[in-house]
């Protein structure tokens, strides 16, 4: 949920490293950012919410998407887009039909028309956005779950 005023200013989302993102995500990283126990819970949340598998009219986009999505296994829909930072990473993902390569940091403007899909997730990838409103929400009409894990230490 939005709140009707957003509560941060740009300086909230300064980094400490400002140069552009392309130069880390530049080599691919097949790994997974949270444990196995969290990737079941998500991917056990996803059954629950998402339509129903196997839909052709279905459209599904993981924004900041790499080589695994946490789908549920077998979960298909006539439309899986990705967007991510590294095209080895995206290409290597079974669960996309489609992805595109693009940084949000750079331009937050998504790549695909307004209310082209009928879920938009992003996991543990919202707190590397430096204009996260703009990027999730940026005037489209379409539904979107955002996932955020955090492990505590």
């Amino acid at each position: 949920m939005v709140p009707a005023a957003w509560p941060f200013r740009p300086e909230n989302f300064l980094r400490y490293d400002e140069s552009p993102d392309t130069l880390f995500y530049d080599q691919p990283r097949f790994v997974t950012h949270i444990d196995d126990k969290a990737i079941a819970a998500l991917t056990k949340f996803y059954g629950e919410v998402f339509p129903a598998s196997g839909g052709q009219a279905t459209a599904v986009l993981d924004i900041c998407s790499s080589w695994v999505s946490h789908y549920p296994p077998g979960y298909t829909a006539g439309r899986v887009a990705g967007l991510g930072m590294n095209e080895a990473e995206l290409a290597r993902n079974p669960q996309l039909t489609e992805f595109s390569v693009k940084d949000l940091n750079v331009d937050g403007k998504l790549p695909y028309a307004d209310n082209s899909f009928d879920v938009i997730t992003n996991c543990v990838s919202v707190d590397y956005l430096n204009k996260p409103l703009e990027a999730m929400f940026g005037g489209r009409s379409d539904p979107m779950y955002v996932v955020y894990a955090s492990k505590a230490a």
